[in-house]
């Protein structure tokens, strides 16, 4: 029987995402969407890390099965790392949009637009044991966002390195050069050898 993991995300994008990069593992994925029976993890850290770890074990405990969790966002120079852990809920009512006009309202006047997307990926299984694996990718904070493609803070965020914005990315583009692609990668390089690991424990 193929071991099942869960993605633990109701967002859309971030499942695509993720599951993109899980398709060459003998496993089944799973959707948080597809289980749903009403148990949610708060997001109580201080720090990306916290956050996915606190998602990835209690909903691989309370699902019993191994978990991947992502947590991420937006981190400005300018603001002293704002919004950090509450980019998705930078604003009063959290939408995309709302976060996106909080955010070029707060930097209008500073002349430093540097910015950084970091995420964390954290995979438990249902044990309890875990791993935490990092990316980033550094930018700039543009006033004119460009709407195409991808979600978030995307279409403010140009990359220099591709000489566009994030949102100008096709998903496959951005599943090669983005945060949560980075930390993906990382995890994929080592997550055969751990689900191995704790099989032969079990």
């Amino acid at each position: 029987m193929k071991q099942k993991i869960l993605i633990a995300s109701k967002n859309p994008h971030k499942q695509l995402e993720i599951q993109s990069k899980l398709y060459f593992l003998d496993c089944e994925v799973v959707s948080l969407l597809d289980v749903d029976d009403g148990f949610e993890v708060a997001e109580t850290g201080s720090t990306f890390e916290e956050n996915a770890i606190l998602k990835a074990t209690l909903y691989a405990r309370h699902y019993q099965m191994s978990c991947i969790a992502d947590d991420s966002g937006l981190c400005v120079k300018a603001l002293h790392g704002e919004p950090g852990v509450y980019s998705a809920r930078y604003s009063s009512d959290g939408t995309d949009e709302s976060n996106l006009r909080k955010l070029l309202k707060e930097i209008k006047h500073h002349s430093d637009r540097r910015a950084e997307f970091k995420s964390v990926i954290c995979f438990s299984t249902k044990e309890g044991s875990y791993r935490c694996f990092f990316g980033s990718i550094e930018g700039m904070i543009e006033d004119h966002p460009i709407y195409q493609h991808g979600f978030g803070y995307d279409p403010i965020f140009y990359v220099p390195s591709i000489q566009k914005m994030l949102s100008q990315c096709t998903i496959e583009e951005k599943n090669q050069i983005s945060h949560r692609a980075i930390a993906l990668q990382n995890l994929m390089e080592e997550i055969g050898g751990f689900m191995n690991e704790t099989s032969r424990s079990q």
